[in-house]
């Protein structure tokens, strides 16, 4: 509830006019101040509120029963929308699951192939190893084979 202004000034405001007190001018203004013409403000928000409590009442007790039938008819198409609604949300997890399946599966013959490759290129790269050290074993032979040659005609000379 709203606070009650005290009947003495709390501060005085001097005008053009006269002087006026700020409670008397609140009091003046207010719809439920101290001197209204209207009669007892209390006994009426009571009955309002009486009234009110009692409208209330009455539209709850105009609610139809549990069993009525047009109640049962709303509480079936109630559940009727609700599983339909899960049966869609079951169905988009369905796809959902599907699709991921899917992109795993893609994704496993990617890696697959990709190891292929890499299985490949390291099997391409053991076999230029070798041929370069066969080339270069055979380099040496036939550098030896030179030097060896070199050194005979020389020992022929002599």
């Amino acid at each position: 509830m709203g606070r009650i202004f005290p009947q003495v000034p709390l501060k005085t405001v001097t005008t053009q006019r006269k002087d006026i007190s700020i409670a008397s001018r609140n009091r003046d203004r207010s719809s439920g101040g101290f001197n209204t013409s209207k009669g007892n403000v209390l006994n009426e928000r009571l009955d309002s509120a009486a009234k009110a409590k009692q409208a209330a009442l009455e539209k709850f007790r105009a609610r139809p029963a549990y069993d009525d039938p047009i109640a049962v008819e709303q509480r079936a198409a109630r559940l009727a929308t609700s599983v339909a609604r899960e049966a869609r949300a079951a169905e988009r997890k369905a796809e959902r699951a599907a699709a991921d399946a899917k992109l795993a599966e893609e994704k496993a013959a990617r890696d697959a192939e990709e190891a292929r490759e890499a299985a490949e290129a390291a099997i391409a790269a053991e076999a230029l190893e070798a041929e370069e050290a066969a080339r270069a074993i055979e380099l040496k032979v036939q550098q030896k084979a030179a030097r060896d040659l070199r050194y005979a005609k020389r020992k022929a000379r002599r």
